[in-house]
C-alpha cells in the first residue's frame, strides 16, 4: 500500500515536472518568436510591431508585476511628485525615438576620438539643432526627439535633449538647475561626466562654461569655487545662487522594466544603445555629484528627483493616443518634412535633401542650408540663406549656418560678420565664432586627464 502511494507521488511529481517543462519550453518558443518578430518589424521601421514585440518578451520573461508594485519599486526616493504613467508596456512612439537616438549618438560617435570629443560634439549637435525662443522660458511640451525636429525649445529642453544623447551612449548626465537668489528664476546647466569629473555646459546660451583663464570646460567644483565663466563674459559668481536642484532628465518610459528588454533586443540587433535607466542609477549619479564637491551652496535633499516633466508630457501623449488612435501619429511620422529633419539629424545629408525635395517655406530652407553644410557643400549652404527673410530663432539659425558655412569656405571675415548677427538667448554663441574664426579665442575643449 505504501509503496502503491510512494509510486503514485512520484508519478504525480513526474508529470507535474513534464508539464513544466513543456510550459517552460513552450515560453521560450514564443520568446524566441517574439523576438524574431522584434527583429522584422525593427528591417521595417515597424515601430508598432516593434513595440508589441518588446511588450510580449517582456511578459513572457515575468514581467507581470502591478503597476503599484513596480512604482514602489521603481521610485523610492520619498518624492511627493507623481508619476502618471498608467501602463507597464513600452509605446510605438517610444521604440522609435530610442532607435532615433542611437542613430544620432551613432552619428556623433563615429567621428569623436574620444568620451570627451564626443561630448564636445554632442554638446554642439543640440545647440545647433535646437534653438531657444527669445522668450526662452516656457516649456513646450515636446520629448527630446519632438525637440530635436522642431528645432526650438526651452534652455532645460535643450538640456534634456543633451542629457538623453549622452545618457544613450551610456555617458553619465543631469541638469543643475541653479536658483537664484531673491528670484524664482533659475538657471539650468547641463552637466556630463567624463573620466572623474562633471563638467558643465549652458544649452540656453549654446556654450560650455569654462575655466577662467582658458579655454577648458569648466568643472562642477570650478563652478562652486568661483573659477568658470561663459566665454567672453563675467565670471560666475556663485554667491547669486541660494541653492541646486539636481535633476535626472530622462525618458518617462526608460524606467520601466520593458525598457531593458528594449535594450538588449537592439544589441542583438546591432544597435549599442543604453535605454534603461533605475533608481540605482540616478541615485549614483546624485551620490557621485554630492561626494566630489565641495560647496557653501545648498543642495537640496528634498528636490533632488527625477524630472516628472517627461512623466507629465507622456501623460499628455497617452491621452491623445487614446481620442485619436494611431493615425494622426502615422500620418505626421510620414510628413515630408519630418522625415527629411530625421535623415539630416543622423547625418544622412544626402538622403536629407532627397527627402526634402521642393519643399517650401522657412523650415525647408534652413533643412536644405543644414543638409548642404554637413553634406560639404558649402557654397549651396551659403545661397540657401541668400535674400532669406526670417525672424527669431529661425534668423538666429540661419546666420550661424551661413557663419559655417562661410568659415569652411575660408571667407573667415564674412563669417565672423554673420555669427555677429546672432542675437536673443545665443549671442554669446555668435559672438564666441566670431571669435574663433579671426584666432581671437581657442575652441574649447575637455581637459585631458591622466
Amino acid at each position: 500500500m505504501k509503496w502503491a502511494v510512494l509510486t503514485g507521488i512520484l508519478g504525480a511529481l513526474a508529470a507535474a515536472i513534464l508539464v513544466l517543462a513543456l510550459v517552460r519550453g513552450s515560453e521560450e518558443a514564443r520568446i524566441s518568436a517574439a523576438c524574431e518578430k522584434f527583429g522584422a518589424a525593427l528591417g521595417q521601421e515597424d515601430f508598432d510591431g516593434a513595440a508589441e514585440a518588446v511588450n510580449e518578451v517582456s511578459r513572457l520573461s515575468g514581467h507581470t508585476v502591478s503597476v503599484v508594485s513596480a512604482f514602489r519599486e521603481l521610485y523610492p526616493i520619498g518624492s511627493t511628485q507623481a508619476y502618471p504613467l498608467k501602463t507597464l508596456d513600452l509605446s510605438p512612439s517610444y521604440v522609435r525615438r530610442v532607435v532615433f537616438y542611437a542613430r544620432l549618438a551613432e552619428s556623433i560617435r563615429e567621428k569623436g576620438s574620444s568620451d570627451s570629443d564626443t561630448i564636445v560634439r554632442a554638446f554642439n549637435q543640440a545647440v545647433r539643432g535646437i534653438w531657444p525662443p527669445h522668450s526662452m522660458r516656457q516649456l513646450s511640451g515636446r520629448n527630446p526627439r519632438q525637440l530635436a525636429l522642431a528645432g526650438v525649445g526651452s534652455p532645460v529642453e535643450i538640456g534634456w535633449f543633451f542629457c538623453t544623447v549622452c545618457q544613450t551612449m551610456d555617458l553619465p548626465a543631469l541638469i543643475f538647475n541653479f536658483w537664484l537668489k531673491d528670484a524664482e528664476e533659475s538657471w539650468p546647466l547641463a552637466a556630463v561626466m567624463s573620466g572623474k569629473e562633471w563638467y558643465l555646459f549652458a544649452p540656453g546660451e549654446g556654450l560650455p562654461l569654462v575655466k577662467k583663464g582658458t579655454s577648458h570646460v569648466a568643472s562642477v567644483q570650478n563652478l562652486l569655487d568661483g573659477e568658470s565663466r561663459i566665454p567672453g563674459g563675467e565670471v560666475v559668481d556663485i554667491e547669486t545662487f541660494r541653492a541646486v536642484t539636481l535633476i535626472f532628465a530622462s525618458e518617462a518610459e526608460s524606467f520601466l522594466p520593458a525598457a531593458s528588454i528594449l535594450q538588449e533586443l537592439l544589441r542583438d540587433e546591432g544597435i549599442a544603445v543604453r535605454c534603461c535607466w533605475s533608481v540605482f542609477d540616478y541615485s549614483g549619479c546624485i551620490a557621485s555629484i554630492r561626494g566630489s564637491v565641495k560647496s557653501e551652496v545648498e543642495f537640496e535633499q528634498n528636490v533632488s528627483t527625477i524630472w516628472p516633466y517627461p512623466f507629465h508630457i507622456e501623460e499628455a501623449a497617452m491621452i491623445f493616443r487614446e481620442a485619436r488612435g494611431h493615425v494622426g501619429s502615422r500620418l505626421v511620422e510620414n510628413d515630408t518634412y519630418v522625415r527629411a529633419r530625421e535623415f539630416e539629424l543622423t547625418g544622412r545629408h544626402i538622403e536629407a535633401l532627397a527627402a526634402a525635395g521642393d519643399g517650401q517655406g522657412a523650415a525647408f530652407t534652413l533643412l536644405r542650408a543644414r543638409a548642404h553644410l554637413g553634406a560639404g557643400e558649402f557654397e549651396k549652404a551659403v545661397g540657401d540663406m541668400e535674400g532669406v527673410s526670417l525672424a527669431g530663432p529661425a534668423a538666429d539659425e540661419a546666420a550661424f549656418i551661413k557663419g559655417c558655412a562661410l568659415e569652411a569656405l575660408g571667407r573667415t571675415h564674412e563669417a565672423a560678420e554673420s555669427y555677429r548677427q546672432v542675437s536673443g538667448p545665443r549671442a554669446a554663441l555668435g559672438s564666441y565664432h566670431a571669435s574663433v574664426v579671426t584666432g581671437a579665442r581657442a575652441a574649447f575643449t575637455i581637459p585631458s586627464q591622466q
